[in-house]
């Protein structure tokens, strides 16, 4: 059983820890040079880090919504190939998304699919280039847009690109750094929720 007291010294160690920590990354992210915001003409480049998708997906709905703003997407054929139940091997899939990020034309990288096969990109030791670049992302995509911002690089943006309309929307005024409302919510269920902790 845990004594009182060696939860209080456990609650502040890691008060303390939080507040070094977030000195230091908000010394790291003053160092960061900061992001343009997107324009027409700025290029894109679709990526597949995660689980296979069908090879007769058809990405007009976000080619359309790209070209709307005047930006263009670059969607490699390799975002549709399939090894078991990923696009390829871990290897082949950090690779992509390297190319993505060191492409100094690119200005935004879109994950196009989730899964937990995002972090296993993650495990291969992929690291982000120190240079700063939007990119799009959702569900199990976060575990790239979160390490991203553990790097220190600014630009993570979660989000689907298959959204609803007005969903899309805040992500373009995001991206061009315009002023979005701040989100507003509730849960589903009130209370309070307890879980073992792995």
């Amino acid at each position: 059983m845990i004594q009182r007291r060696s939860l209080l010294k456990s609650g502040a160690a890691t008060a303390l820890g939080a507040l070094i920590g977030g000195r230091a990354n908000a010394r790291a992210r003053a160092s960061t040079p900061k992001l343009p915001p997107l324009r027409k003409g700025s290029r894109l480049r679709a990526v597949n880090p995660g689980t296979w998708i069908e090879p007769d997906t058809t990405f007009a709905a976000l080619i359309y919504r790209c070209a709307a703003e005047g930006w263009t997407l670059e969607i490699p054929p390799s975002v549709t190939e399939q090894w078991r139940y990923f696009w390829g091997h871990d290897h082949e899939r950090a690779v992509e998304l390297s190319r993505a990020w060191t492409d100094p034309n690119i200005e935004t990288v879109i994950s196009l699919d989730g899964g937990w096969d995002s972090a296993r990109v993650l495990e291969t030791g992929f690291q982000f280039p120190r240079r700063p670049k939007w990119s799009l992302g959702f569900s199990e995509s976060s575990s790239l847009l979160l390490a991203q911002w553990s790097a220190g690089l600014p630009g993570a943006i979660d989000g689907s690109t298959s959204g609803p309309a007005e969903q899309w929307q805040r992500i373009v005024a995001l991206l061009k750094e315009l002023p979005v409302a701040p989100l507003d919510g509730r849960g589903l269920v009130q209370g309070i929720g307890e879980a073992p902790s792995w």
